[in-house]
């Protein structure tokens, strides 16, 4: 072990997790904040919790190293980009989650047609549709997890993984790279429905088995752990359906939310339209009497007379300068929401529209289908696509049309408050045609439906786009009347009931049409999560404890063999439990061993971690008139030939198996937990305050000179400390 430094922390740790592919550690506090470091102890960034009072339960990084999967208490899990810490994806689950697994297929050999498929998803696939504009920031923040430009990082895996999560309720879920559910076990259906809790969960390399490690609650509260073996088979099988069906569906994730944004900034510029309205309207509207409001503006478009109340709204409250800074900022919204619908909004729905519209040919394959492709859900979700693109242009039609008639509302208007100042009208202003004369009165008519807002002031319903807006049927749908296409069809109606042909939703909204499109596409990725069955192969009991906080575990997985390392601090603090199980044959027992560390000096174990597949990590407490945290690398092959068909009475004193001065005491340290990577070769020490760290590179060679350095760096830091 070669010390590199010790660091102090301001907030107390709760959990340590090194990534397996670069030299980064996260860790998490008691306030629900996660921080990434690099070994040089470099901060990279913070994130802060969701919500108030949440904390972090678990935490787990992609095999590749590129995104950090973070549980909360709350029941979310964040997908986190390493990079900038941006969340690419959220997740949900019923309870609490208490532990996470990422793995990778290693045995994975991929198919040379799939391959080319791969490919043509990752690469040709999007030369063949626009790149979307971004985002403007003018109607609010742009959500990071919404951005398409996040589909990159979420497809840019080439092997099939699975992010397995357990809870506190006993229940395991599974999502193909971090995003599609492919399969649940509900554990109390297989346990009597006795209450459970999932304490670790582990896949071996080849995705054939999934292991947890289950706590089982008894009628006297005491808790039975137990190791559960389920056949994962039919996912091994499917693992590059899943990876190409995950891939689609990482990118139509990353289109949904980046409408869902445009659709929030077009409300939202629609609402500072009913906003200026409002603001220039409500104080006149609350000192006349309920409909008055439509009757003075009637009056003075039909008889060119204005009541004493409206005339001094007109001239004092509103003013000739007043009404054209209304126009330009209602002009403005206009142009934004249009500029909304033409580049953003239609640009995206198409491009959802391509992305569903492929899943089609792979539904009509029988290896999709046995992993929950169905064509019809497909074909419900592309129907639903194109008819949000119909909605889409239809709702441009009518803000080009609203356009021209609000100019043609304010160019009366404010010739009325010329005529009323007894000031020259510009003879282009009193020119109207019949048809804005038809559209002013309608318009003003409709004054007086408005609603009472929250402050028990009217919100006025002003013309036909605000319909498009609200999640309710359209009040005044369009009329097709003029649509040539509209009276072909009606024309045919063979032609009309054409599945090819896309059904017009005449009386939905624009956002009853996005919630119709995310139904659509909710039931269509769905299925996967029940095509999997995932049977129980063998149930192996190891333990059995008063109470679930006191255990301390870590788990491995290879070789068709499951290991197992445990301490209980409730039960014997000076102990650590040992068991595997075989995957191989479901009759073997399981083979356990007790150690302790205490020959010439007592010890306790704190904490203890897989470092690699040889060695075990454990953090010794030696017990003497000054405790001093011991570092221990344990060698799994003792463990293996000490292991018996059943746990012995007393433990094999682990001491005199060992290497002279395996035991590294770290000097003016009292330890509480550990976290170890032996692909990086780098293991961190958390002190019993939580609030100091001491990190070490492992497995180097060091000479005298080094050897001297490094306790006098010690030596120092404890100095300063004191």
């Amino acid at each position: 072990m070669r010390f590199l430094e010790e660091r102090h922390v301001a907030i107390v740790v709760d959990l340590l997790v090194w990534s397996h592919r670069m030299d980064l550690l996260a860790l998490s506090n008691v306030r629900g904040e996660v921080t990434l470091h690099r070994l040089t102890w470099q901060k990279v960034w913070t994130l802060a919790p969701p919500s108030k009072g949440v904390r972090v339960t678990a935490m787990a990084w992609r095999p590749d190293g590129k995104i950090l999967a973070i549980a909360y208490s709350s029941g979310d899990f964040f997908l986190v980009d390493v990079e900038n810490a941006d969340v690419v994806h959220k997740l949900q689950t019923n309870g609490e989650v208490s532990c996470l697994a990422w793995q990778e297929n290693k045995t994975f050999e991929e198919n040379v047609a799939k391959k080319e498929m791969i490919s043509f998803l990752q690469e040709e696939n999007p030369k063949l549709l626009p790149s979307l504009p971004t985002l403007s920031r003018s109607f609010g923040p742009i959500s990071k997890e919404e951005n398409a430009e996040d589909s990159k990082q979420i497809n840019s895996q080439t092997k099939p993984n699975l992010l397995v999560c357990g809870t506190v309720d006993g229940e395991i879920k599974m999502f193909a790279l971090g995003l599609l559910s492919c399969g649940s076990i509900n554990l109390s259906n297989h346990l009597d429905d006795q209450k459970c809790h999932v304490l670790s969960v582990k896949m071996d390399p080849s995705f054939k088995n999934l292991l947890a490690v289950v706590a089982v609650q008894n009628s006297d509260l005491s808790w039975v752990v137990q190791v559960m073996h389920f056949d994962l088979s039919k996912i091994e099988k499917h693992s590059e359906e899943l990876l190409i069906l995950a891939k689609q569906y990482g990118l139509i994730l990353s289109q949904v939310g980046y409408l869902g944004q445009t659709m929030s900034s077009i409300t939202e510029a629609w609402e500072n339209i009913l906003m200026e309205m409002d603001s220039s309207l409500s104080n006149y509207a609350s000192q006349v009497e309920p409909g008055a409001v439509s009757a003075d503006f009637l009056e003075l478009l039909m008889f060119g007379t204005a009541s004493p109340e409206l005339q001094t709204f007109l001239l004092s409250d509103l003013t000739e300068r007043g009404l054209k800074k209304l126009g330009n900022s209602i002009e403005l919204s206009y142009i934004n929401i249009q500029k909304l619908v033409l580049k953003h909004l239609q640009a995206v729905s198409a491009a959802i529209y391509f992305h569903v519209t492929g899943l089609s040919g792979m539904a009509n394959e029988k290896a999709y289908q046995e992993i929950g492709l169905c064509l019809d859900l497909v074909s419900e979700a592309s129907v639903s696509a194109a008819a949000f693109i119909s909605k889409a242009t239809e709702v441009q039609q009518v803000i080009d049309s609203s356009m021209k008639n609000y100019k043609a509302f304010f160019r009366w208007l404010y010739a009325a408050i010329l005529r009323l100042s007894d000031e020259r009208v510009p003879p282009e202003m009193v020119k109207m045609r019949q048809q804005e004369l038809t559209f002013i009165a309608e318009f003003l008519e409709k004054f007086d439906e408005a609603q009472e807002g929250a402050d028990g002031k009217p919100k006025f319903n002003l013309e036909r786009l605000g319909q498009y807006l609200v999640d309710k049927d359209l009040t005044t749908p369009k009329d097709p009347s003029g649509n040539h296409w509209h009276q072909f069809l009606n024309g045919d109606p063979e032609l009309k009931n054409n599945p090819f042909i896309v059904p017009k939703f005449e009386n939905m909204s624009l956002v009853q049409q996005h919630k119709h499109l995310l139904s659509a596409l909710t039931r269509l990725f769905e299925h996967p999560s029940r095509a999997f069955d995932t049977p129980l192969l063998q149930t192996k009991r190891v333990h059995e404890t008063k109470e679930l906080a006191q255990l301390r575990l870590t788990t491995h997985c290879f070789d068709q063999r499951f290991y197992m390392a445990m301490i209980d601090k409730q039960e014997a603090a000076d102990v650590l439990r040992y068991a595997e199980v075989c995957l191989r044959s479901f009759l073997d027992p399981v083979r356990g061993a007790l150690f302790r560390f205490s020959d010439e000096v007592e010890h306790r174990v704190l904490d203890v971690q897989f470092f690699s597949e040889e060695t075990i990590s454990v953090l010794l407490e030696q017990q003497q008139d000054n405790k001093m945290a011991v570092f221990l690398q344990f060698p799994l092959k003792i463990a293996v030939e000490q292991a018996l068909v059943f746990y012995p009475r007393e433990g094999v004193e682990a001491t005199r198996l060992l290497e002279p001065n395996s035991l590294k005491p770290l000097e003016n340290m009292v330890g509480a937990q550990i976290a170890v990577n032996g692909e990086r070769k780098v293991a961190v020490v958390l002190s019993e305050s939580r609030r100091r760290v001491r990190l070490f590179e492992m497995e180097v060679e060091e000479d005298e000179e080094e050897d001297e350095t490094t306790l006098n760096s010690t030596r120092e830091s404890d100095n300063t400390d004191k």
